[in-house]
């Protein structure tokens, strides 16, 4: 503000305004395939991934290689520091001792490519059962413009230990992609 102190301010909201899911089936003679995807829009969450990067200087945003002298941004943009006295803030910078700032909290809107499931119905196996077999793919897929390991992993980062309140991601690993293989029957 224009005494100098820090300005606190809603940086964005960890639940999306809305989910969407959809899922089709499809079927032609013997064959059917089964898709299912869902969504989740406009949603923001602190990224600590990126943000511990910034720190260590391993964003790809964070480069200067190759940038001249004027053009190169100082090392205080991105990261900060305490004053040498130990006695002040620091010299500014996005990497904040884990503080949420506009280029840590991202968005976190996703599209994922849930499930997909491709059979064929073989029929009857001398003359017992209606047999198919199938290969199925779970986790298959995420669109995001998200820049940590997955946007929906963002578990609780805040005091209520609440992903719902407050998402952070924060190193989570992302649902397993799955690969199945079913062989099924009715009598």
């Amino acid at each position: 503000d224009s005494t100098g102190n820090p300005i606190l301010h809603k940086l964005g909201n960890t639940q999306p305004d809305f989910r969407l899911s959809m899922s089709h089936t499809f079927s032609f003679k013997r064959f059917s395939a089964y898709v299912l995807a869902d969504g989740w829009f406009n949603r923001k969450m602190f990224n600590e991934e990126i943000h511990w990067s910034l720190g260590d200087f391993n964003v790809r945003y964070g480069d200067q290689d190759g940038k001249s002298v004027e053009t190169a941004k100082p090392i205080g943009y991105f990261w900060r520091a305490p004053q040498p006295d130990g006695a002040g803030t620091g010299v500014g910078g996005f990497y904040d001792v884990l503080g949420g700032n506009t280029k840590t909290v991202q968005s976190a809107a996703f599209t994922k490519l849930r499930e997909v499931s491709l059979s064929y119905n073989v029929g009857s196996v001398r003359g017992i059962g209606d047999w198919s077999v199938s290969v199925i793919g779970r986790n298959l897929y995420t669109f995001t413009d998200f820049l940590g390991w997955d946007p929906e992993a963002g578990g609780g980062g805040t005091s209520l230990n609440s992903g719902a309140i407050g998402g952070v991601a924060a190193f989570q690993y992302p649902q397993t992609r799955q690969f199945t293989l079913a062989l099924g029957s009715r009598f």
